[in-house]
């Protein structure tokens, strides 16, 4: 039988999971939605493209939400929702600024 260490309480993983699945995951699909508005903004009415994304970012986010309680590895986790937010804003940042939204 495995002694667990006593300084770390027995919920923290999971409550850090639970941090990092809804807000990792909510701004992961903020940024998501903020770029492919950005980029759809080009073709069409940019009022459209916003409404469109934003009906459209309540999938994305739930499917990130489903996808972070099945995941095993936490590391997996970390990687996709800290470097895949920032990925997406910096890329609607840069569209935004080239004139996109």
């Amino acid at each position: 039988m495995k002694r667990r260490d006593a300084a770390i309480p027995k919920g923290a993983p999971l409550a850090l999971r639970l941090v990092l699945i809804l807000g990792g995951g909510y701004l992961l699909a903020a940024g998501a939605s903020g770029l492919a508005a950005a980029a759809l903004a080009k073709a069409m009415p940019r009022a459209e493209a916003v409404m469109l994304m934003a009906m459209l970012v309540f999938v994305v986010y739930l499917g990130l939400l489903l996808w972070g309680f099945a995941e095993r590895r936490p590391a997996r986790l970390w990687a996709v929702f800290g470097a895949g937010g920032v990925a997406v804003f910096a890329l609607a940042k840069t569209i935004g600024a080239a004139g996109g939204v």
